[in-house]
């Protein structure tokens, strides 16, 4: 069975831990995406028409679209 250095095992465990990362972020993205659908396939017009004018606020308003999204990145990460 081969041994490995210090070095190559931090090295390892450096690139499994950012291949971890990358998929997780990935995932999380997808569960999102799941998450709004899901959320929208059960809305009235009334609710379709709030989801609209909230992304219209967010696409007119980079800002405040910025921090919305590291607002949920952060929400992310802590449940991860």
């Amino acid at each position: 069975m081969k041994t490995f250095s210090e070095s190559e095992t931090k090295k390892i465990r450096d690139e499994a831990l950012n291949k971890y990362n990358y998929e997780k972020e990935k995932f999380a993205l997808r569960l999102m995406a799941m998450s709004f659908y899901k959320v929208q396939s059960t809305l009235n017009s009334n609710g379709i028409k709030k989801v609209d004018l909230f992304d219209l606020n967010r696409s007119n308003n980079k800002k405040k679209d910025q921090n919305y999204n590291l607002r949920i990145w952060k929400l992310i990460d802590d449940v991860w």
